[in-house]
């Protein structure tokens, strides 16, 4: 994957001219909160990324900000990095090929968002192999499909394991029963820019509900201007026809008595002018392909009136592959990158509430890591620098206790343990104190430690200028806020 440049940044003004059509074969339905887009300020908002499970937005043990689908449509985000832009705290970059998310002031250059935990309904989105979090459209995410953004501030390890070290943005995507019928929009704009997006959902009482969506994108790009380039054996800083990009997604939902199940596929071709790792730069043939691919069946059961239960089985498959251009025109050699890799996973977790104000979380993951491939080499001539296949596994456990004190006062203690066959079992505790002091004023005290396991890419790659390191250990953080 493409660590940004030392000459990466261009910028323009973009404008897009958008054509909708709408064909609803369903009811009308009625009017939803999140059409509203100052329903935050006329009701309480309930998120479920910072415990697992619905809570109201006050009484969350962390610092959580709400992006509404109002918010999504009113603003015309079309990616998650867009949304995130305007969030307190949250900051957000962009080198011409990947979108970097940092929190709070803290991103290292090239870390690829690993500190930042991206989950989908819960479910954890970042890559095995580099542990990616991806934010633009490489995620391949519609933001017409999302109902929602959490971002949860601060460590969260103590539910969700490795690199929820900074924050964990939890993307609540529509239930088929909250779709229109049929729907179909497009748009085109500068820089030679079209999409197709379009979807189909069914709701009838006694049957399965489903919905199906997917877009395509096809887009030139920008002709920059770097002034570091401004050479003429570099084409005088100007990159024409180098920053295209094609994308394509698809996500699918379906309930049936008391189950779920959630498929999402995409794949993203992407151009990046900046002569990244010293390629050619303003090179056409210089790009990279991203996809990540899930299956997940998940449900839950309401085993009695004190106790509910939680249930998914899940496989992850995240892709990368990428072409780098050496050499003069006469003479080019082109590298070939990959990172592949597979998670088979299980997660059980249990809510017990043995008291009306008390509340016990508990939960096991078991994840298989069955394939895990770094490749690099060179085309014409064939020169391989390294090929390397692995299996990893994790298993963790975790708990969580809300006790309320009175009706102001929410305390809440729990930690996890994570086991990876290569170091030690790492613990992640947290203990937070919330106090509603007034009905718009509430007082939160939070202490946690979280850690981020070293990638496969950290420990297992050993191609110039990155070093190999298999014993590297977990990356640890210790917050009071």
């Amino acid at each position: 994957m493409a660590i940004p440049s030392g000459a990466r940044r261009a910028t323009g003004v973009r404008t897009t001219s958008v054509v909708a059509l709408a064909l609803l074969t369903a009811p009308p339905q009625p009017a939803h909160a999140e059409d509203d887009p100052f329903s935050l300020m006329r009701e309480e908002q309930t998120v479920t990324g910072a415990a697992k499970r619905p809570q109201p937005l006050s009484e969350t043990p962390s610092a959580v900000t709400v992006i509404t689908a109002a918010e999504i449509r009113a603003h015309g985000y079309h990616t998650l990095g867009e949304a995130l832009r305007w969030v307190r705290g949250v900051f957000v970059t962009y080198d011409r090929n990947y979108t970097y998310v940092g929190v709070r002031g803290l991103q290292r250059p090239g870390d690829y968002s690993n500190k930042v935990l991206i989950t989908l309904d819960g479910h954890s989105l970042n890559g095995n192999v580099f542990g990616d979090g991806l934010f633009g459209s490489e995620l391949g995410l519609d933001m017409e499909t999302v109902e929602r953004i959490e971002v949860v501030r601060g460590p969260g390890s103590a539910l969700y394991g490795t690199n929820a070290v900074l924050a964990v943005v939890n993307v609540v995507t529509r239930r088929p029963s909250r779709e229109n019928g049929v729907t179909v929009s497009g748009g085109t704009g500068g820089r030679g820019e079209g999409r197709v997006f379009a979807s189909i959902a069914s709701s009838r009482p006694g049957l399965p509900e489903w919905s199906v969506s997917g877009s395509w994108l096809d887009a030139r790009g920008a002709d920059l201007y770097f002034p570091e380039y401004d050479d003429p054996l570099t084409h005088g800083g100007m990159a024409v026809d180098a920053d295209g990009e094609r994308a394509m997604n698809f996500l699918g939902n379906a309930d049936w008595r008391g189950l779920h199940l959630t498929a999402k596929f995409n794949e993203r071709m992407k151009r990046f002018p900046t002569g990244a790792f010293a390629t050619n730069f303003g090179g056409r043939r210089n790009r990279t392909y991203d996809g990540h691919d899930l299956v997940e069946l998940s449900g839950s059961r309401q085993l009695s009136p004190a106790f509910e239960l939680h249930g998914r089985a899940y496989w992850d498959g995240a892709r990368y592959r990428g072409y780098y251009i050496y050499g003069p025109d006469s003479a080019t050699v082109v590298n070939y990158d990959r990172g592949d890799g597979d998670v088979i996973g299980t997660e059980w977790r249990g809510h017990w509430s043995p008291a009306s104000r008390h509340v016990v979380t508990f939960g096991a993951v078991a994840e298989l890591h069955p394939r895990i491939a770094l490749e690099n080499y060179d085309l014409d001539p064939y020169y391989l620098y390294i090929a390397d296949r692995s299996r990893s596994s994790v298993l963790a456990g975790y708990v969580q206790d809300e006790r309320r004190f009175g009706v102001r006062t929410i305390l809440t203690a729990g930690a996890r343990v994570d086991r990876y066959p290569d170091f030690e079992p790492v613990l992640s505790p947290r203990l937070d104190l919330v106090v509603r002091v007034t009905p718009r004023l509430t007082w939160k005290l939070l202490a946690g430690s979280a850690f981020r396991a070293p990638s496969h890419f950290e420990t297992d790659y050993a191609f110039a200028p990155v070093i190999l390191n298999p014993v590297l250990g977990p990356e640890r953080v210790t917050t009071l806020e």
